[in-house]
C-alpha cells in the first residue's frame, strides 16, 4: 500500500557502486557511469560539490573517467565555438595536516596532479589540445572559508566540503555518498548509494540569455546552494553564461574573499606556500591578526559570504607523490 496518496514530480533512478566484497554480487559502477554520461551529455552548465577530485587523468593506475568527461566536454564546446562553464567546490586542502600527515599529502598529490599538476592534468591537457584556450572562461574551482573572532585575535578556517553533488544544466541532479575517485566510482571498494534526479516540473530560466527550459528541483538546489557561498538571498546567479554574472559576481567575490584571506594568512597562506619548509617556517612565526587593527577590520569588511578560490599552488613545487617503500606497504588503493 502506498505511504501517500499523492506522488511527486521527480523521476528517481537508484546507482550504486558495489561489488562481491560488499554485497555478494557482480561488481557495479552505476554511479559513475551516470557520472560520465551526463557531463558528456551537458549542454551549457555543469556544477559539482565534491569532497575529492581525483581521476585518471592523475595517472599512476587511478581509473575513474569523471575529470577526463569534463575536460573532454570543455574541449569540446571550445572547439565548436560554443559558451560551456563549470563551477566546481571542493576543500581547500585535504581533511588534516597537508603538510605534514602522510595521508593529506598523498590525497592532495593525487588531487593536484589530476587538476593542474604534471603533464597528464586536466590543465595541461586542455592547454595542449587548445593552446588558444582561457580555461577560467570555462572552469573554476572554488572552496569555502570563514573566520571569527576570539581573545580579539582573527581565527579562520576552510569550510570542509563534505557532500558529493552533480547538476547538469538545472536538468539533471546527482546526489549521494560517491566522492570523485576510485575508492567510490569503482564499485571494487567503498560501497556507495546515489539518486539521479530529474524534475519533470519545467520552468523557464535564462541561460545564455535565452530562455532554457529546466527542471525546478535542480534549478532550486543549485541556486540556493549558491546564494547560501554568497550570503546573499537574492543574488542573481541564474545565467552563469552571463559574463556579468560568472566574472562580476561569482569570480569577483571569491577572488576579493581569497586576497584578505591571503593578507590575514601571511606567509602561512596556502596561496603563497609552493613548498613545505617555507610553510613550517612561517608557521612557526605566525601570529594571529588582531581584530582591533583598522586594516584588518576593512579587511574582514570586505569580506561576502564563505566563497574562494582553491589554492591550485598548494605545495606545488613539492615531491608528494608516495615513494617506492610507502607503495609496498600501503597501495594507492587505500588512499584513492
Amino acid at each position: 500500500p502506498r505511504l501517500y496518496d499523492e506522488t511527486g514530480t521527480c523521476h528517481v533512478q537508484v546507482l550504486r557502486s558495489v561489488g562481491k566484497w560488499s554485497i555478494g554480487t557482480k561488481t557495479e559502477c552505476s554511479i559513475m557511469k551516470c557520472w560520465v554520461e551526463t557531463i558528456r551529455n551537458a549542454v551549457q552548465f555543469i556544477y559539482i560539490e565534491n569532497q575529492f577530485f581525483i581521476g585518471s587523468l592523475a595517472g599512476e593506475d587511478v581509473v575513474n573517467g569523471v575529470p577526463l568527461a569534463i575536460a573532454e566536454r570543455i574541449l569540446l564546446a571550445h572547439s565548436n565555438k560554443q559558451r560551456f562553464r563549470v563551477i566546481i567546490v571542493i576543500p581547500m586542502h585535504p581533511n588534516g595536516d597537508y603538510a605534514g600527515a602522510l595521508k593529506s599529502k598523498l590525497v592532495l598529490h593525487y588531487q593536484m596532479s589530476t587538476i593542474c599538476k604534471g603533464l597528464s592534468s586536466m590543465f595541461y591537457m586542455m592547454r595542449r589540445k587548445a593552446p588558444d584556450m582561457n580555461i577560467s572562461d570555462y572552469i573554476c574551482f572554488n572552496s569555502l572559508r570563514n573566520w571569527g573572532v576570539l581573545n580579539n585575535k582573527v581565527v579562520s578556517d576552510q569550510i570542509y566540503v563534505h557532500d558529493k553533488l552533480l547538476i547538469v544544466d538545472d536538468r539533471v541532479c546527482v546526489i549521494g555518498s560517491a566522492n570523485i575517485n576510485d575508492r567510490s566510482m569503482l564499485g571494487t571498494r567503498d560501497s556507495e548509494m546515489a539518486i539521479r534526479i530529474e524534475d519533470t516540473s519545467h520552468v523557464t530560466i535564462t541561460m545564455n540569455q535565452q530562455p532554457f527550459i529546466v527542471g525546478q528541483f535542480p534549478t532550486n538546489l543549485r541556486i540556493r546552494l549558491m546564494r547560501q557561498h554568497l550570503a546573499d538571498v537574492t543574488a542573481d546567479i541564474t545565467d552563469m553564461l552571463d559574463d556579468r554574472i560568472y566574472n562580476d559576481i561569482w569570480r569577483k567575490i571569491a577572488d576579493v574573499n581569497s586576497t584578505v584571506y591571503d593578507m590575514l594568512d601571511g606567509d602561512t597562506s596556502m596561496y603563497r606556500c609552493t613548498r613545505i619548509a617555507d610553510f613550517n617556517t612561517a608557521l612557526a612565526r605566525y601570529e594571529n591578526k588582531s581584530a582591533l587593527d583598522p586594516e584588518v577590520q576593512n579587511g574582514l569588511a570586505d569580506i561576502k559570504g564563505f566563497l574562494v578560490n582553491w589554492p591550485q599552488t598548494l605545495l606545488q613545487h613539492e615531491d608528494l607523490q608516495p615513494n617506492i617503500a610507502t607503495r609496498a606497504v600501503i597501495p594507492n588503493e587505500l588512499w584513492v
